[in-house]
């Protein structure tokens, strides 16, 4: 839950949402919870949010998150027929 509110103030926090106005510490912070919470519990929620969360910080971690971004991305691709 801290890592959704996290993400929903790093993404909201003015009333026009663009790519500037992102708070990209935020953003890492609420990444990081996602990534201990699927570690721990196993669920698929906290990895598809982290996957979302490492298309949004983009090439700001370069490297890091790649493969489980796209195996996230790819699998709801396929199984959902629906781009990110």
């Amino acid at each position: 839950m801290i890592a959704a509110q996290y993400k929903r103030r790093a993404i909201l926090n003015d009333s026009e949402v663009s790519r500037e106005s992102i708070n990209i510490d935020l953003i890492i912070r609420a990444k990081d919870l996602y990534l201990e919470a699927f570690r721990k519990v196993e669920d698929y929620y906290p990895a598809i949010n982290a996957a979302y969360l490492y298309k949004i910080i983009g090439g700001i971690e370069e490297g890091k998150g790649t493969k489980l971004s796209t195996y996230i991305t790819s699998t709801w691709e396929d199984r959902v027929g629906t781009e990110w």
